[in-house]
């Protein structure tokens, strides 16, 4: 009695490569896909133009809420993100919602203000003074739930036309005169410790959640815990939903890398096998 032999008929050999060409195309579009989403486009029409991994210019000079002038790098730390919030001190609503919205948002964090990351609010209406910052600043410290750490990690600035223009075109935020007011969109801006653009969100109320994540990925991993980083493996922040989603796409090519191995594996497995039967 001969024994079985496992043959690779024509047939299969042709099912197994169109599903090996499958996968493969697959797993190689499937980023470019998601990479000509443009959720600048609609962002563009509230005058913000998104510009992640650009650097700002930490030599531009400022004057803080007690009058000194300061370095904008003064606040950019060896570990330390930063949040900026593009405000002007004398906005009849919008700017006070963010930074009411600012306040609850980083009471809720269990990061602490002033030493695992710092906030700049810079006005952009270069006419505002220092004393007008500090009335803001006196305002909105308050409210924060260890005020020590606010006066400490929150700082409130003005400037010159020519420093508040070149910070504010390289974040993307732009504004125009409107009656003696300006109009403008919402947003923060997380920078990481070297000045480099990393996460914007826009509104006046923010999802603590995501914004630790977006605090943890522009420490570039100087804070957080273990389980923070396996979360950013796992979730990428959507602009078009304004929150961190599964990253589908990093499970997605895992997934795709290793049925298509096995596919291979399979495939040529499967072609010796058919050769050496052919010679016997």
């Amino acid at each position: 009695m001969s024994p079985v032999r496992l043959c690779f008929k024509p047939p299969m050999a042709r099912f197994l490569a169109s599903l090996l060409l499958l996968v493969f195309t697959v797993v190689l579009s499937y980023g470019t896909a998601h990479s000509l989403e443009k959720p600048e486009g609609e962002l563009a029409q509230a005058a913000l133009y998104l510009r992640q991994g650009e650097k700002v210019n930490l030599d531009l000079s400022f004057t803080d809420s007690n009058g000194a002038r300061v370095r904008l790098g003064d606040f950019f730390k060896s570990h330390r993100p930063v949040v900026l919030i593009p405000a002007y001190y004398h906005c009849p609503r919008l700017c006070g919602l963010v930074h009411s919205g600012a306040v609850k948002l980083l009471n809720q964090m269990e990061f602490v203000l002033g030493e695992d990351y710092e906030v700049i609010t810079v006005s952009f209406d270069s006419t505002e003074g220092p004393d007008l910052a500090a009335k803001t600043a006196e305002k909105y410290r308050g409210q924060f739930k260890t005020p020590a750490d606010a006066a400490r990690g929150w700082e409130f600035l003005v400037g010159d036309e020519q420093s508040v223009k070149e910070l504010m075109d390289s974040v993307g935020f732009r504004y125009r005169k409107d009656n003696g007011e300006f109009a403008h969109t919402a947003a923060l801006i997380l920078l990481t410790p070297q000045g480099e653009i990393s996460q914007y969100f826009t509104g006046v109320s923010f999802p603590p959640s995501d914004f630790r994540l977006a605090l943890v990925d522009a420490s570039k991993g100087a804070i957080g815990s273990i389980l923070d980083h396996v979360y950013l493996f796992c979730f990428r922040y959507d602009h078009l939903q304004g929150k961190y989603t599964w990253a589908v796409f990093n499970i997605v090519r895992a997934v795709g890398f290793a049925t298509l191995f096995g596919l291979i594996f399979l495939f040529v497995r499967l072609r010796r096998r058919e050769k050496a039967a052919a010679v016997a």
